[in-house]
């Protein structure tokens, strides 16, 4: 009998946005509530045999009664299909969690072991769960399994398989390796299949499944997560059928807008709305190329337009755009003896020689705006 689950993970309710303030945290907030409820729809909708996520659901030092309210209405709602919890790093099950302490419906089944264990409640399927019980030190999560009998046996925790922990650190160099694992365990362990949790990144392997964060957390991350819909094969000899559904509604985007040529702050405010006009959600904007240097440039000023966007992060990360060549050659002008100074001085980046020759040649000219990013 065909196998169709919804799966999910790293929603990390409560989370604030990183590199945001105060009213973009609460806007991204509000918005992984919304990604919640129509994750949940979405599973009735399908009518899939069970809602399934691989942890990191909710961050364990932030949760408010509040969420743990919302989690037990929203998962009552979709009831008979069961709802299956593998409790993550960042969620992790312990007496004060939420999942100790809540009133689940009884379609609720949250894997409390540390250790693998079965959940046999769909016919033709042993799931196999578990729960880091701490926010650190979990273990491979696979180890000493024995082989599983007839039947469908599908995985459901959340780890670190070892094929992917390169890229998860480059993205993140603060991620942390919890309950690390191979993908070669898969079959030798005698499961068919995992969900597994932990990457914010979408993986397609043909023994394992990450969803991926189904909305970004910081502008680094690369969104392209969400809901999965997975149908195994009942024999477990084919890799499972895999369509992702968008379950986030705010758009973020990571622009990088030219400035080189434009001569003053206007013009660079009429491009910027030029690129923005289309847009909604939440951006991050970085100006890039060569500013002329009559531009008095005010981030602030150019992010006071922001179009139909709820929330513009503007960056700066342009060249000086004098003529370093002709100023050098002054011969006993300051600003040729401060530049020649500069380019000399080995000691400089590329980048902090820029910016240097930038915020001096400025001052020399009594201009306020000497910030350089």
């Amino acid at each position: 009998m065909a196998v169709r689950w919804l799966a999910f993970s790293d929603l990390h309710l409560d989370a604030p946005f990183a590199q945001g303030g105060s009213d973009l945290t609460d806007l991204r907030r509000s918005e992984l509530r919304r990604t919640l409820q129509k994750t949940v729809e979405l599973a009735g909708e399908l009518q899939v045999d069970a809602l399934a996520c691989a942890g990191d659901l909710y961050e364990h030092e932030r949760y408010t009664p509040d969420t743990a309210a919302m989690l037990q209405r929203l998962f009552a709602e979709v009831a008979p299909v069961p709802v299956l919890v593998s409790p993550g790093n960042h969620d992790w099950y312990g007496p004060s969690s939420i999942y100790a302490t809540a009133s689940w419906s009884p379609n609720v089944h949250v894997f409390d072991s540390d250790r693998l264990t079965p959940w046999d409640g769909l016919d033709g399927v042993r799931v196999w769960g578990l729960a880091h019980r701490a926010p650190s030190g979990a273990g491979d999560p696979l180890a000493g399994l024995p082989t599983q009998g007839e039947g469908l046996h599908v995985g459901l925790f959340h780890g670190s398989e070892s094929s992917g922990w390169e890229w998860a650190r480059r993205e993140d160099a603060k991620k942390q390796r919890h309950a690390p694992f191979s993908a070669d365990q898969i079959e030798a362990g005698g499961l068919d299949h995992c969900v597994v949790g932990h990457y914010h990144k979408r993986v397609e392997g043909d023994r394992h499944t990450y969803p991926g964060a189904p909305t970004a957390l910081s502008f680094d991350e690369p969104g392209d997560g969400g809901a999965v819909e997975i149908h195994f094969d009942p024999g477990g000899d084919e890799p499972p059928k895999r369509t992702w559904h968008k379950v986030s509604s705010l758009e973020v985007h990571v622009l990088k807008l030219d400035v080189t040529g434009c001569g003053d702050m206007s013009e660079i405010g009429t491009k910027m709305s030029d690129l923005l006009a289309p847009l909604e959600g939440i951006a991050r904007v970085t100006l890039v190329g060569d500013l002329g240097p009559a531009v008095d440039l005010n981030l602030k000023a150019l992010g006071e337009n922001q179009g139909r966007l709820d929330h513009l992060d503007l960056r700066a990360d342009v060249r000086p755009g004098y003529d370093l060549d002709a100023i050098k050659s002054e011969p006993t002008a300051v600003r040729g003896e401060f530049v020649r100074a500069v380019l000399a001085d080995t000691s400089l980046s590329a980048g902090e020689r820029s910016r240097v020759i930038t915020v001096g040649l400025r001052a020399l000219e009594g201009r306020k705006d000497l910030e350089v990013v």
